[in-house]
């Protein structure tokens, strides 16, 4: 078996839990129902927002004071999602919204609220954020402590509890519920660095098989399922953790399989992943241009209802493929070209400094 470097790893990880928030979404079977996508959604939806506490865990460092961590991830999520949410309220300009609804929407993105729907799955970056910082603040306080992988897990055992609490008591402010709930994952990334090498030795190419068939055989026997944007969190909080870890093992041994399998399909993954804030953000404004599109070609010939273009996050279940396609491929797309134009300035910001010296 070759062996994945750590970066190149979590890149296809990434991917795939990306993949699955994409898949889940364009399955919409709330609106659209079908048994088998039932199945599958319950299947993904135990991957696909988890695996990137594990990846945040996993890539932690506590290197930083509070002040510079907190710039950090300004940077890296509250920055990015104001552009997005700007964007989005460009767009509702020409949607006919009215100045009233505009500032409102501006308010909300600058005090880190999701107030649009086509930026609706970006409700989970600021969840994340916070997440992040009281996972800081409980890592700070490790090497005060001899013993701190045992601080870290009893403190993990008491936010797990605070999240249930706040859960049953629907107390969600800025999603603190399901913050305190993501914290154990976080520390299931850290645990899973340090013991890497030797946890490596059980993580084979084909253990996502076994991993896979039981998080099935648990979803149709408890009939249960974690849908973290609604609240469900799998009934109790010991199977809920669960089957995380079933979901952590299933990706990191089906990273491996990938990986192991075609560089192709690998390398493909991996870039999905390096994407993967840009699909997050654009993906149900592409569902909706299709939406669009199809009404416009199709809607005089089939004599379409245009009542179903008001259906989120889409409205048409037989382009399930192309919503899935074209959401993940214009927005690797965009991230794409805002890489390259990024480089750009910055190699004539360099130049520019260096003719001036």
């Amino acid at each position: 078996m070759k062996l994945l470097t750590r970066n190149k790893q979590f890149d296809i990880i990434k991917g795939i839990a990306i993949l699955c928030v994409v898949i889940g979404h364009a399955i919409n079977e709330s609106i659209f129902y079908n048994y088998e996508l039932v199945i599958l959604r319950k299947f993904i939806y135990i991957l696909h927002l988890p695996i990137f506490f594990f990846c945040s865990g996993y890539f932690f460092l506590d290197k930083y004071n509070f002040k510079e961590f907190f710039i950090k991830k300004v940077k890296s999520l509250y920055l990015p999602f104001v552009l997005f949410g700007f964007l989005f309220v460009f767009i509702d300009i020409f949607r006919g919204y009215s100045v009233n609804s505009l500032v409102r929407e501006v308010f909300f993105i600058l005090i880190f609220k999701n107030y649009n729907s086509y930026a609706g799955a970006l409700w989970f970056v600021p969840f994340l954020f916070l997440t992040e910082l009281l996972y800081f603040s409980i890592q700070k306080f490790k090497n005060q402590f001899k013993f701190g992988n045992i601080y870290i897990l009893i403190i993990s055992i008491v936010f797990a509890s605070i999240g249930i609490l706040l859960l049953r008591n629907d107390i969600d402010y800025y999603n603190i519920d399901i913050s305190c709930l993501m914290i154990p994952v976080m520390f299931m990334g850290s645990l899973y660095k340090k013991y890497e090498a030797v946890i490596k030795k059980f993580i084979t190419n084909w253990l996502w098989l076994l991993a896979g068939a039981l998080i099935i055989i648990i979803n149709l026997i408890s009939q249960n399922e974690i849908e973290l944007a609604v609240r469900e969190y799998y009934g109790n909080i010991f199977l809920f953790y669960m089957m995380i870890v079933l979901g952590i093992i299933f990706c990191l041994s089906i990273s491996f399989f990938i990986y192991n399998f075609s560089s192709i399909i690998a390398k493909l993954i991996m870039y999905v992943g390096k994407s993967s804030y840009y699909i997050m953000a654009l993906h149900f404004f592409i569902f909706k241009v299709i939406d669009l599109c199809y009404y416009k070609i199709f809607g005089s010939i089939y004599n379409i209802d245009i009542k179903t273009m008001y259906y989120f996050p889409y409205s048409y279940p037989q382009l399930r493929f192309l919503y899935i396609f074209l959401g993940i491929f214009f927005s690797m797309v965009v991230f794409y070209f805002v890489g390259k134009t990024k480089n750009l300035i910055y190699k004539g910001v360099i130049e520019r400094i260096s003719s001036v010296k």
